[in-house]
């Protein structure tokens, strides 16, 4: 499964055209549910390379996306791992919660829009050495 994340990630990174100033890639339509993910991940790691945050750092975030691809209320973060540092653990939290926020809308194809439109999507990222990555 870590393998074809992977190469529906390179997929998608072939497709990118641009990094636009607020982080979001700029791609073709979104065609199928399965490239949603990767879709993210690129965004978002993108705009947490760099971050200050301890290594090891875990966000679970739950949304849903409209048919159009922006995104439904404010991203829920339903994990993170425990931090003695509970300003550090908010500041974590926002920061993935915004980088999902300025990665949207997502080019969704009509009929991909039509059939997620609502869906509550789960995505989990995990800081590791100033590095994320999708877990």
């Amino acid at each position: 499964m870590r393998n074809r994340r992977a190469a529906l990630a390179a997929i998608i990174a072939g497709a990118a055209t641009a990094l636009l100033p607020s982080g979001r890639v700029e791609a073709q339509t979104l065609e199928t549910l399965d490239v949603i993910g990767p879709y993210l991940d690129i965004c978002v790691i993108r705009r947490m390379k760099g971050a200050a945050f301890a290594p090891g750092r875990e966000v679970t975030l739950r949304l849903s996306f409209r048919s159009d691809g922006t995104i439904i209320g404010v991203p829920r973060a339903t994990y993170s791992r425990p931090s003695r540092d509970e300003p550090e653990q908010a500041r974590l939290i926002a920061a993935v919660q915004q980088a999902f926020v300025d990665c949207t809308p997502l080019p969704f194809s009509k009929p991909l829009g039509a059939s997620i439109a609502g869906r509550i999507f789960t995505f989990r990222y995990t800081l590791e050495s100033n590095k994320d990555e999708r877990a």
